[in-house]
C-alpha cells in the first residue's frame, strides 16, 4: 500500500522512479544499511545495493527483487530500464554528477525532478513509529537527568558533550541524530553553538540540545540551566521562552496552521520585548531524520494534523549575554489527545 501511494503521486507517465535518499529507502522498505537505492515501477520493485550489504538485505527487505551489484551501478540500470521510458528522480538528493551519468546510460529516456513526495508521507507516523520515537525521547530524558551531576564549574563543554554521548550511547541510543550542541556562559547566545574548550563558570548559564536514536527514528531535545544561584534577568528570560512554549503546546490541535502555531509562541516574546532575539523557527519534524518535515515556521503552508510529530523550541538570544531554549516533541495522536514526548523537568529554571 505504502508503495502504490507513492506511485500515486508521481507525475502522470511515470515508468520508473529512482530513490536515492537512504532515509527514504528505509521508509520504504527497512533496510538499515547504509548503500541502496530503489527503483520503483508498477511492474516490479528493485532494491538495488552491493556485496556488502548481501545478507542485510536478505533479511530485512521484503516484496522486492533484490539486486546485488557486481559492476558498475549504472550498467544495472541500463540491463532494467528499457528506453524510451519516463524516469522519476528526488532531485533534492540525487547529485548532478550522477544525474549527468544517469543521462548518459540512459540515453533515450526522459527525466522528471521531484521533490518531496516521500517526505509527505513520512510526515504522518504511523502509532508504531510514534512509540519508536517516544522510545528515543525516553532515552534522551534519562540522559539528561544523568549527566546533571557532571555540568559544574571549571568542566569544559567539549567534556560534557563528550560525556552525555556516551550517557546516551550507553542507555541505548543507537546512534547521535546530530553533533550535541553543549555550551555555556555567552555562548549560549549561539542557537547552533559548537562545544569547545571554554570552562564553565559560576553563574553561567549551560544550555544542551541533544537527541537519541531508536530503532533508526529520533528524539530532539534542549534544555537550559544555570550553574549556581540564578540571577533576576536569567529567571525572567527562562520564564518568558516557558511560557511561549507551554502556551504554544496548549494550543496545538488538529485543523491549526502551523504558521498560527509559530505566531503564537512568537507573539509571546515580542510582547516581552524580546522579538529580534528569536529568529529561527518554532520548530520542525522528527522522525527518521531530526529535520523533516513539517516545518513549524511563519513560512509553512500546512495544518496540525493527525501523526505529526514535531519539536516546539522557542528561544531567546542575547549577544554577549546568553540564551535560553526550551524544546519538547510533540506527538498529535487526535484532536483530544496531544503527547508530549520529552519529559525532562522545565517547570523552573534549573540551579546546579
Amino acid at each position: 500500500m505504502k508503495i502504490k501511494n507513492i506511485l500515486r503521486k508521481l507525475p502522470q507517465g511515470t515508468d520508473y522512479f529512482i530513490v536515492t535518499n537512504l532515509k527514504n529507502v528505509r521508509f520504504i522498505t527497512g533496510f538499515t544499511g547504509d548503500w541502496a537505492i530503489v527503483l520503483l515501477s508498477k511492474r516490479k520493485n528493485y532494491f538495488i545495493t552491493d556485496a556488502r550489504f548481501t545478507e542485510q538485505a536478505q533479511k530485512e527487505v521484503e516484496g522486492f527483487h533484490i539486486i546485488i551489484i557486481k559492476k558498475n551501478f549504472m550498467e544495472n540500470l541500463k540491463s532494467l530500464i528499457k528506453p524510451p521510458k519516463t524516469i522519476a528522480f528526488e532531485a533534492d538528493n540525487l547529485r548532478y554528477e550522477s544525474f549527468i551519468n544517469l543521462k548518459k546510460t540512459l540515453k533515450g529516456c526522459k527525466f522528471i525532478p521531484t521533490s518531496g513526495i516521500i517526505s509527505e508521507f513520512r510526515m504522518i507516523k504511523t502509532a508504531e513509529e510514534i512509540k519508536k520515537i517516544a522510545r528515543a525521547a525516553r532515552i534522551a530524558d534519562r540522559s539528561f537527568s544523568e549527566i546533571l551531576p557532571y555540568i559544574r564549574v571549571g568542566v569544559r563543554e567539549i567534556e560534557i558533550a563528550a560525556e552525555f554521548e556516551y550517557i546516551l550511547r550507553k542507555n541505548g541510543s543507537s546512534g547521535h541524530p546530530f553533533s550535541t550542541i553543549a555550551i555555556t556562559s555567552t555562548n549560549t547566545s549561539l542557537p547552533h553553538g559548537q562545544p569547545g574548550m571554554r570552562k564553565i563558570k559560576k553563574g553561567d548559564l549551560f544550555l544542551l540540545d541533544f537527541g537519541a536514536t531508536y530503532k533508526g527514528y529520533v528524539s530532539d531535545m534542549t534544555r537550559t540551566v544555570v550553574v549556581g544561584k540564578a540571577t533576576k534577568k536569567q529567571k525572567e528570560i527562562y520564564s518568558i521562552v516557558l511560557k511561549a512554549q507551554t502556551t504554544a503546546i496548549e494550543s496545538v490541535k488538529i485543523g491549526l496552521k502551523l504558521s498560527d502555531l509559530d505566531k503564537i509562541a512568537r507573539d509571546i516574546i515580542k510582547d516581552a520585548g524580546y522579538e529580534k532575539n528569536f529568529g529561527h523557527s518554532l520548530g520542525h519534524g522528527i522522525g527518521l531524520e531530526v529535520h523533516e518535515e513539517p516545518l513549524v515556521s511563519f513560512r509553512s503552508k500546512k495544518k496540525v494534523q493527525k501523526g505529526m510529530v514535531f519539536t516546539v523550541e522557542p528561544g531567546i538570544y542575547i549577544p554577549r549575554w546568553g540564551g535560553v531554549r526550551i524544546e519538547d516533541d510533540i506527538a498529535v495522536i487526535d484532536n483530544t489527545s496531544i503527547k508530549i514526548l520529552t519529559k525532562s523537568p522545565k517547570k523552573e529554571l534549573i540551579e546546579l
